[in-house]
């Protein structure tokens, strides 16, 4: 039985808080005490901190829902209107601050029917620290640029990303999990190889999305593994970014972004079907890279 009065009680108390965390991030913003892109990642890191603690502090899905609703309005509304560039003020094409929590809804919507909130937890702080970790080194220090469609990133931030998520994955399972110590580390080096993957390919914000839910899917898929399979996994993986990445390059076809899409296809194949399924992708990343077949060189069209 859910305590209404308690569950209201409670989102008005974090919707205070997230509307002060807004508003510190519009003060910072204001005085140039951080620029644009550093107070919208301070925001997006408060905020996914605060709803970490959603996990524990409320029963109902449905509370979420209506924090998320007010939010999004809220984004909705002031971007039309041109206010919160401590939010909004971001040169490229970005529906983070809708897909946020929308992602948050979703992960505790799962995690709540599962009765496993820690998933939650991980899969939020993945979300709200590696993501603004990564973008902030990125940022200061990324000097190795790789382009994304429009967007550029930075192996700098992609290395602090999958540091910081394995981080966070292992000490997760570690501490509020039964699972041993060795499947930890091995599940958490999978889990932030994969999701560094995701982050690297996704664009307009749909990493706000795919992080926190590809964190949630693996851990779910493979901590019941046994030690060796999870080994297969990483094999499996090496293999196939070493295959993609060695055809991918021959001609120059595929893309930084083309060779991690692929690769992430490929495992897929590989993961969730069976190593045979893995033999039409291998064949179309050949015919892809080696032949005048389906992409043209880049460069070689107008956009």
């Amino acid at each position: 039985m859910v305590n209404w009065e308690s569950e209201i009680g409670s989102a008005l108390i974090i919707a205070a808080i997230f509307l002060s965390l807004v508003g510190l991030g519009e003060l910072l913003r204001g005085t140039g005490a951080c620029s644009q892109e550093g107070t919208r990642k301070f925001v997006h890191f408060t905020g996914g901190i605060v709803s970490l603690s959603f996990a524990y502090v409320f029963t109902s899905h449905w509370t979420i829902l209506g924090l998320g609703i007010v939010f999004i309005a809220l984004m909705t509304i002031t971007k039309k209107l041109g206010l919160l560039p401590s939010v909004h003020g971001v040169k490229r094409k970005s529906s983070g601050a809708i897909l946020h929590p929308l992602a948050i809804y979703l992960t505790f919507s799962a995690t709540s029917y599962l009765e496993k909130p820690y998933f939650y937890l991980i899969s939020i702080a993945v979300l709200s620290v590696s993501d603004a970790l990564a973008a902030l080194i990125g940022i200061s220090y990324g000097f190795k640029v790789y382009n994304v469609e429009e967007e550029n990133k930075s192996v700098e931030g992609s290395f602090i990303f999958l540091l910081s998520t394995f981080l966070i994955v292992h000490l997760g399972l570690l501490l509020l999990t039964d699972v041993g110590r060795m499947e930890c580390v091995l599940s958490a080096l999978l889990i932030s190889v994969l999701v560094t993957c995701f982050e690297a390919i996704s664009l307009g914000g749909a990493d706000n999305i795919f992080i926190p839910f590809g964190t949630l899917f693996i851990i779910m898929k493979i901590t019941t593994k046994p030690i060796p399979e999870i080994i297969m996994q990483l094999c499996s993986i090496g293999m196939i970014f070493l295959a993609t990445y060695l055809f991918g390059n021959i001609s120059g076809r595929l893309g930084q972004s083309g060779i991690i899409g692929v690769a992430l296809a490929g495992y897929a194949a590989w993961s969730l079907v069976g190593p045979e399924w893995y033999i039409p992708v291998l064949i179309c990343t050949i015919l892809i890279s080696l032949f005048d077949l389906f992409l043209e060189m880049p460069g070689s069209q107008d956009e």
